[in-house]
């Protein structure tokens, strides 16, 4: 795809502009000339009258790159979060800076989300809800979320998609996909992080996040299976109400996770969230073969009666039945130490590249493990292992399957939850039952 090709538009040629100018000042000039930008400056440089002078340089490249993404804007900080969750292709101090990225957009106008909303329902606005709050609940790049009641009464929260989302990502979407051909062809560096595959995932991430009915089917998917659950709620869907720019679910009342000394000095047993929570998550991974991919505490409520209920399906992981039987073989391999049999597994998924050097990599396994032996399951830093295991997969340019890497992440996410929930909590002595029944079934 050739760059000019793409700024024909005067949006298009807008953001060209932005990055060509925005890279140098923050230390990125280098990269510019590489992937033959720089060719342009000169020109964007008249038509706009800014020279792009450079900062100093004595900040860290990860952090400059932050920097670089919040500039640009929305959709580029949601890349730099979607980045920050491929740690198997990404190197560890830039997926430590990306993770800072936070959506820092102000809230619409109220009178757009309700005109959108009349729009999508085809109908004024009191004709389907008692109450509308005008002041939204929360507000991202692509949606906010307004508080409403239905004409019965029913408390519901109404998301409602940003005006000209969609055009705008787009655009931003298809010179995201011609810088990466162009860093993928002229930086040999920074081709084995494979770029173009990560704006490829991002583009059907994005594309699923954009498009509300996607989010509703999740939402449905996930009550449906824990229906039968006490001890944890999913929002319900209002389908009725629903469209591509517009959903309507049931509205959960409780206390943020983020808030721990709150939870604690409001009563709540702060043991019982944990446990359920594990379960919760422990069912996802190995009974469901579907996850919540992100259960970071800005996406979990505590509800009446220490219920833990989870929000925002946004990202989603997925594993298959013969990935289900891999991973039990490869936890039953970890507590044998047996580095053939896992070796064998990846060799199964097919991670391994033609000429991988698999001497090596069961050295660096077997320090791997010794590193760990012994060490009792509550004393071991589960990121810090997470990112010793993909570290080696890096070296050896292991090619993880995706939603392998997605579910270590979620694991990782979940385990560190629990501990600061119940630093006592024993979360291996909870997957055995799980990972028991998947050999047995492997077998």
């Amino acid at each position: 795809m050739h760059i000019l090709e793409l700024a024909r538009t005067y949006r298009n040629l807008k953001r060209l502009k932005d990055i060509v100018l925005v890279l140098p000042r923050h230390g990125f000039g280098q990269l510019v000339e590489r992937i033959n930008l720089g060719r342009y400056v000169p020109l964007l440089r008249r038509l706009t009258g800014k020279t792009g002078e450079v900062e100093d340089l004595p900040t860290p490249a990860p952090e400059r790159l932050v920097r670089v993404i919040e500039e640009l804007g929305p959709t580029f900080v949601k890349f730099g979060q979607m980045m920050a969750t491929r740690p198997d292709l990404v190197p560890e101090d830039y997926v430590k800076a990306l993770a800072t990225l936070q959506d820092k957009v102000e809230p619409f106008s109220s009178a757009a989300a309700r005109a959108i909303v009349e729009q999508e329902l085809e109908r004024p606005l009191e004709e389907v809800f008692r109450s509308f709050t005008d002041r939204p609940l929360a507000s991202g790049s692509v949606a906010q979320v307004h508080a409403a009641e239905l004409a019965d009464g029913e408390a519901v929260a109404v998301k409602v998609r940003r005006p000209g989302t969609d055009k705008t990502a787009t655009a931003d979407l298809d010179l995201l996909t011609a810088l990466a051909e162009l860093a993928e062809k002229h930086v040999p560096e920074m081709a084995r992080f494979k770029p173009t595959v990560i704006v490829e995932e991002f583009g059907r991430s994005l594309r699923r996040e954009l498009n509300f009915t996607t989010e509703a089917s999740t939402l449905v998917k996930f009550g449906r299976f824990f229906e039968k659950d006490k001890n944890v709620r999913v929002p319900g869907v209002r389908w009725e109400y629903c469209s591509s720019r517009l959903l309507v679910m049931d509205r959960v009342e409780g206390q943020p996770l983020t808030d721990i000394e709150g939870l604690r000095a409001s009563g709540c047993d702060l043991k019982a969230v944990a446990g359920r929570l594990c379960d919760a998550f422990l069912r996802q991974f190995f009974e469901f073969g579907t996850f919540h991919a992100d259960p970071h505490p800005g996406n979990i409520l505590v509800t009446g009666n220490d219920v833990p209920a989870l929000l925002d399906f946004g990202m989603v992981g997925h594993i298959s039945g013969e990935l289900k039987g891999q991973l039990a073989t490869t936890l039953v391999a970890l507590v044998r130490g047996d580095i053939e049999l896992i070796i064998s597994v990846y060799t199964d998924i097919g991670v391994f590249s033609e000429g991988a050097d698999l001497t090596a990599v069961r050295l660096d396994l077997l320090e791997l493990l010794d590193r760990y032996y012994g060490v009792p399951a509550r004393n071991i830093d589960m990121t810090e292992a997470f990112y010793d295991i993909l570290h080696v997969a890096r070296r050896h340019e292991v090619d993880l399957p995706r939603d392998f890497v997605m579910l270590g992440r979620a694991f990782v996410l979940m385990s560190s939850l629990v501990r600061c929930l119940d630093p006592d909590a024993d979360i291996s002595t909870a997957i055995k039952p799980y990972a028991k029944k998947l050999l047995v079934e492997r077998l």
